[in-house]
């Protein structure tokens, strides 16, 4: 992997911090790229479970950023996708061997699992910043960029400096960032984000 030039901007913006948000935001990191990660939750919620079954290439993109092996050998592995309707079996179908990785076809994992994990993995990256309790409520969009408006639970922010500049809780708990697309040498659009803030009530 080739590297990119020195970036020396604002973060991106990623709105969820589940596993999608948490991939990306790994990914970005892997490229030297300053993130903070969104989520309107007050913390991680643990309980039940939305994906379970994780396939080979995305076991192969997690081994990217450094867990894909890790939840390879957590989860249940199997080959061969059998259907069911009761206790009668209707057809089955035998995946493809691993490949050069050595993953297997899928994984059985629960997504509090993977999150947890993926979670430890963004924690020891100190290119990523999460911030929870900020629900983004508004997305503008124009000629300058995109403006997004969060509101948090306490009308505070999460630290005291944003995006290289100090960061100022408003009365309303509202706060709105501008980002600006630049080019990384044709291989994709990332944002540049500024804060722009209302009357200050202190810092955060």
């Amino acid at each position: 992997m080739r590297p990119l030039p020195s970036y020396n901007g604002e973060p991106v913006i990623i709105i969820g911090n589940g596993p999608v948000g948490a991939t990306v935001a790994l990914l970005l990191a892997r490229w030297g790229m300053p993130v903070m990660v969104l989520d309107g939750r007050l913390e991680r919620d643990l309980r039940g479970s939305k994906a379970i079954c994780q396939q080979r290439d995305v076991l192969d993109v997690w081994e990217a950023v450094g867990v894909g092996r890790q939840l390879a050998n957590e989860g249940v592995t199997w080959s061969t996708a059998r259907t069911y309707y009761k206790d009668q079996e209707l057809f089955s179908r035998t995946l493809a061997a691993a490949g050069q990785a050595g993953f297997p076809p899928f994984v059985n994992l629960s997504q509090s699992r993977t999150e947890q994990v993926l979670a430890a993995q963004m924690a020891a990256t100190p290119l990523i910043e999460q911030r929870w309790g900020h629900t983004v409520t508004t997305i503008r969009q124009d000629a300058l960029g995109v403006t997004l408006t969060c509101r948090t639970v306490d009308g505070t922010c999460g630290g005291s400096s944003v995006w290289g500049s100090p960061a100022r809780a408003t009365t309303t708990g509202s706060s709105s960032a501008t980002s600006r697309s630049i080019s990384r040498s044709g291989r994709a659009s990332v944002a540049s984000t500024s804060i722009r803030r209302g009357t200050p009530a202190g810092r955060c």
